[in-house]
């Protein structure tokens, strides 16, 4: 999440994905149409059953831009209401500018992401989810040029210390 308006950036492989495992639909007309629903899985530190399951759901996103030249998306999400209250999520703060070298960085991805759903009752979902998570602090060590390599690496790109297998 950049914003907490419901702003989330993500890379654009992973909406073309989600785009790909679309189904096609028969439309009372007896046509066939593309159908696409994009949702955010999310989940809160909060607690709850005998299971002592993590509360969460699915955030509906309303829409979707894509940039052509980098993997990255911007998603706009769709208010979710808890308790007659719109959930609030922590906001990464971004810079806009090229990092300078010895600047402090934070990198971060998930990795062996594993997901099932099943329907417990009409207003209740057991989501099954696994991931594994890797932080790692480091800082800029050197600054390319702004698109040194036209045909593979169109965008900024700089190279850091921290290990990020």
């Amino acid at each position: 999440m950049i914003g907490a308006d419901g702003l989330m950036m993500t890379a654009a492989h992973v909406i073309h994905a989600a785009v790909e495992k679309g189904g096609r639909r028969l439309s009372p007309d007896g046509s066939f149409y593309d159908h696409q629903e994009l949702y955010v899985l999310y989940m809160t530190s909060e607690r709850h059953g005998p299971e002592n399951n993590y509360v969460g759901g699915l955030w509906p996103v309303h829409q979707a831009s894509l940039s052509g030249e980098h993997d990255v998306a911007l998603c706009w999400l769709q208010r979710v209401l808890r308790d007659d209250k719109p959930i609030v999520f922590p906001v990464v703060r971004l810079s806009p500018g090229i990092p300078q070298v010895g600047q402090k960085i934070l990198g971060f991805g998930y990795h062996s992401m594993n997901a099932g759903v099943r329907i417990e009752t009409h207003d209740s979902l057991v989501i099954q989810y696994s991931q594994k998570t890797a932080f790692t602090k480091g800082q800029i060590a050197e600054v390319h040029r702004v698109r040194r390599d036209g045909a593979m690496l169109r965008f900024p790109c700089f190279r850091t210390d921290a290990r990020f297998d």
